[in-house]
């Protein structure tokens, strides 16, 4: 009970300072895609003590993780980052650090993701449908590491609404409405 403890204080304390950009390390970055996660994302999460001798299913963290994402909103940027985050009013409060995106189609909506911060490790792929642009999905692993070594890893399944047809740089992008 006491590990639940210390990942909800984690989840809900570390990660949104963590995802808090310094503001010396602030660039202009531009959007060049945009989706919506759907308020109902699937997630799973599994509790592993340090010396990986216990595991079992952590319902809690699966909630709190769903809730987490819920609507959240998938920026593509033009500096190759995904900025999955929450609306609040105008601005875009983000739930992980930026991660690293790759486009392996060529311009045709699948992307490779990558994150590894300070306890917090991220992979996946988000994609746009061939047969419906508008439609897509992320699909994703997300490991957090207390101190101590104890992790929680969550599977993470999410449809999304792409905002355009076409995920790919335009030749003029427009910048960034939410100011990072």
């Amino acid at each position: 009970m006491k590990k639940l403890a210390l990942f909800a204080i984690t989840l809900a304390a570390v990660l949104p300072l963590v995802a808090a950009r310094p503001a010396h390390a602030a660039t202009q970055e531009t959007a060049i895609a945009q989706a919506t996660g759907d308020k109902q994302p699937f997630a799973l999460s599994w509790a592993d003590d340090a010396q990986g001798t216990t595991t079992k299913t952590d319902s809690a963290m699966s909630q709190k993780i769903a809730a987490a994402f819920a609507g959240a909103q998938y920026l593509i940027t033009d500096q190759g980052h995904l900025i999955i985050g929450q609306l609040s009013g105008s601005n875009l409060q983000p739930i992980l650090p930026p991660a690293a995106i790759l486009d392996v189609s060529n311009g045709k909506g699948y992307y490779v993701v990558h994150l590894k911060a300070a306890g917090i490790y991220l992979d996946g792929v988000v994609y746009q449908s061939t047969q419906d642009p508008t439609q897509g999905a992320a699909i994703f692993d997300l490991v957090l590491i207390n101190p101590q070594g104890a992790s929680e890893s969550t599977h993470v399944e999410q449809g999304l609404t792409w905002a355009s047809s076409q995920p790919s740089p335009s030749p003029a992008p427009t910048p960034n409405p939410f100011g990072f």
